[in-house]
């Protein structure tokens, strides 16, 4: 539900409103927007939808958010992992889990 509310959100925004601050640089709608797509189309070019497993290995940033949307948008399901475990930990949870792709 929350995913679906951001969608619309993101629809309904002014291109050129300011949405995220990200290291001293505002990002807008549309350049969020442009870099959804992006991802989307890594996504979908690599066949990770339809409830594929897609880990995210980093920091949160502006880019681990359009991962988010995009795999929502690809049916994929979104897993972030603890950048702080060992390799053996994050070994075992993308096993687990049946990571596809690790981002």
């Amino acid at each position: 539900m929350v995913m679906k509310t951001l969608s619309r959100h993101l629809d309904a925004r002014e291109p050129d409103s300011p949405l995220f601050v990200e290291g001293g640089k505002t990002v807008t709608t549309a350049q969020f927007v442009r870099k959804v797509g992006f991802a989307s189309a890594e996504l979908w070019t690599s066949d990770l939808t339809g409830g594929r497993v897609v880990a995210w290995l980093g920091h949160n940033s502006v880019r681990m958010l359009a991962y988010l949307v995009a795999c929502h948008r690809a049916g994929a399901v979104f897993m972030p992992l603890n950048w702080r475990l060992a390799l053996p930990e994050l070994r075992a949870q993308l096993r687990h889990a049946g990571a596809s792709a690790l981002m």
